[in-house]
């Protein structure tokens, strides 16, 4: 009798090992509910109809991991950029990163999408606040202050929602997910504002060197532009009213070739919201260069149905005494202006593109000159099917969203960090969410699968010990029959 109950208990202990890896490794399905206008609530305040709940805790989330930075501005010619990492915790081992800039940035927010191969409720995570702008002091979330090179630790939690008009639908969900994104504000210094050198072609003034003079006898101070054209200016160091001149330019609608500024209040008393972007537009003083005209022909073999703000690119054109002058360019440019007759030589630097010039140098003759060059991308995005026949779109790109992509072969789109995209498989409906890492220079999508993660499609995990169950399944299995062969033989030895 003992030996049939050891029977018995080894066979309940397989049925109970299979059944729970066999069903914890089917998580509900990721966007079988699609609900619009989600109301967060509190767990107190669910209806008392509990058949009505739809619980979507239990899933495992492929799509991306959702972060909102808010920063309202009103400024359209300067947004901070800054770069944030994800990490998991348990392992301390980086997941992506995000690049909040010009790219993600829309009606005073940064959308940041982080790629991750699959994750669920109660996973720890966290972010690190690496490259910023010298204006950027930190990200508060939520009374929490991260600051440059330091982190913020947070655990994949359950949020509840009502859907309907009489808030009869109940849904519970993961936070960090595209419904509910994790949410911080962008802190900048208000102390400080900012003077953007520009030409009349718009493309800032780089290394360009100006004269501040203050008020009252106050004195004057110099500043040079940095790599985007701005100089940055404690306002504690200057007068409510400057004058700002540059050597050899002439302020568009100045005075006596300077440009007058005039602090806002808000600027004065530091109490301002957002950064204080002042445009200073200027002129060559000699007419036969601002006249000037100089042709700009750039090329690519690259696909750019999805992006060309990565070829932006600086250019930076040097005279013979020594003076340099640094234009942006891209794919989009076609001309400069405000060069003299005479020869240079030219030097590009990209940030995201391989820049090759045909020539180093230009020369420029009443006026007349041309520069020709090609664009490569440094990261793209590929899509494919494994191998297999593929028809998708990008829906989230206006000019192309009706286009479908068909082929076997990958398909390569140049890209920019900080850009993300849903790729929709047209032959299955799903619709897959990925992020353009910086620190990857292709990004792979296999349809189907998601993300490729070092080499391979992601695969979410379920949060099972797999391999272990599947062991004691097989020595459970060995006992059992070991037990009955043992059973039935002694039962033949006593009849």
């Amino acid at each position: 009798m003992r030996k049939l109950f050891t029977i018995m208990a080894s066979l309940a202990l397989c049925f109970s090992l299979f059944s729970a890896s066999a069903f914890a490794a089917e998580p509900p399905t990721e966007g079988a509910v699609n609900p619009t206008n989600p109301t967060p609530t509190s767990e107190s305040s669910l209806p008392t109809q509990p058949e009505q709940l739809t619980d979507n805790t239990q899933r495992v989330v492929t799509d991306g991991l959702y972060v909102d930075i808010y920063y309202p501005s009103d400024q359209i010619t300067y947004i901070p950029e800054f770069t944030l990492e994800l990490w998991d915790v348990p392992t301390d081992k980086l997941i992506s990163t995000a690049t909040g800039n010009s790219q993600n940035y829309e009606n005073g927010k940064y959308h940041l999408i982080f790629n991750h191969p699959g994750y669920r409720l109660g996973d720890e995570l966290a972010l690190i606040l690496r490259k910023t702008d010298a204006i950027i002091e930190e990200l508060n979330f939520n009374g929490v202050h991260l600051k440059p090179n330091t982190h913020y630790k947070f655990t994949i939690d359950q949020y509840t929602y009502y859907e309907g008009d009489n808030d009869e639908g109940v849904f519970q969900d993961l936070t960090a997910t595209k419904l509910n994104p994790l949410q911080a504000s962008l802190v900048t210094n208000p102390k400080m504002v900012g003077l953007l050198l520009q030409s009349e072609s718009g493309s800032p003034l780089k290394q360009t060197p100006v004269e501040i003079k203050l008020l009252d006898g106050k004195g004057s101070l110099t500043a040079l532009s940095n790599s985007s054209g701005l100089i940055w200016l404690d306002t504690d160091k200057l007068t409510w009213k400057f004058l700002v001149s540059a050597k050899g330019l002439t302020a568009v609608n100045g005075s006596n070739g300077k440009a007058e500024i005039e602090l806002p209040a808000t600027a004065i008393a530091g109490t301002q919201k957002s950064v204080v972007i002042v445009p200073v537009v200027f002129k060559s003083t000699e007419q036969s260069v601002a006249d000037s005209k100089i042709s700009v022909s750039l090329s690519t073999d690259a696909n750019t149905d999805l992006s060309k703000a990565w070829s932006e690119f600086d250019l930076t054109v040097t005279d013979a005494n020594g003076v340099s002058s640094t234009y942006v360019l891209d794919l989009n440019k076609t001309s400069i202006q405000g060069l003299a007759d005479g020869q240079y030589k030219m030097e590009a630097n990209a940030k995201y593109a391989d820049v090759k010039l045909d020539s180093a140098s230009l020369s420029v003759k009443g006026g007349k000159g041309g520069i020709k060059g090609t664009i490569q991308p440094k990261h793209v995005l590929e899509i494919s099917k494994d191998g297999k026949p593929y028809n998708f779109s990008v829906i989230n790109v206006t000019k192309i969203v009706d286009r479908q992509y068909k082929g076997s072969k990958p398909q390569t789109f140049a890209v920019t960090p900080g850009e993300s995209y849903m790729i929709k498989d047209n032959d299955t409906g799903k619709v897959e969410t990925v992020a353009i890492d910086a620190n990857s220079p292709t990004t792979r999508v296999v349809l189907g699968a998601g993300v490729v993660f070092g080499g391979s499609a992601s695969t979410p995990h379920t949060g099972d010990p797999i391999i272990f169950l599947v062991t004691l399944f097989a020595v459970a299995a060995v006992g059992a029959c070991w037990a009955w062969m043992g059973y039935l033989k002694n039962r033949k030895e006593r009849a």
